[in-house]
C-alpha cells in the first residue's frame, strides 16, 4: 500500500494521472480517504473483485414492448367499477357555503363550561 502525499495548499500529489485503467487485468486502481488511516493509494486485485461481482451469465435479449404501453390511458368506466372508485366527473363538489351550512358547529368553549359545572 503506497500512502498519497499533499502540498501544502490540499492538492493531491500527480499519482492520479498515472493511475492504471481499471479492466480485468488491472484491476480497481483508487484513492481512499479514511479518518483514521489518512489518504491512501491502493488496487483491489481481480481475485479480490471476483469475489464480490456477480458471475457472467447469459445476456437476456432486449425485448421491446409496444410503443402505446408508453402512455397512460384514461380510466375508462369498466376500471372505475372493477376498482370500485366514482368517476370524478360525475361527482358534485359543494361550495364552501353549502358545506358551511351542513358541517356542525363545535361548541363554544362557554357551553363546553357549562356542561361541565
Amino acid at each position: 500500500m503506497k500512502h498519497c502525499l499533499s502540498t501544502p495548499e490540499g492538492d493531491a500529489t500527480p499519482e492520479f494521472p498515472s493511475m492504471a485503467v481499471t479492466n480485468e487485468q488491472n484491476g480497481l486502481h483508487g484513492v481512499y480517504l479514511v479518518r483514521s488511516v489518512g489518504c491512501y493509494q491502493d488496487v483491489y486485485t481481480p481475485a479480490e473483485l471476483n469475489k464480490f461481482l456477480a458471475p457472467v451469465g447469459p445476456i437476456i435479449p432486449f425485448d421491446p414492448v409496444p410503443t402505446e404501453w408508453q402512455y397512460i390511458k384514461p380510466w375508462s368506466p369498466e376500471d372505475y367499477s372493477k376498482l370500485g372508485v366514482v368517476d370524478s366527473s360525475t361527482v358534485t363538489t359543494r361550495t364552501d357555503e353549502q358545506h358551511d351550512a351542513e358541517t356542525p358547529r363545535r361548541p363554544s368553549m362557554k357551553a363546553i363550561e357549562r356542561m361541565v359545572t
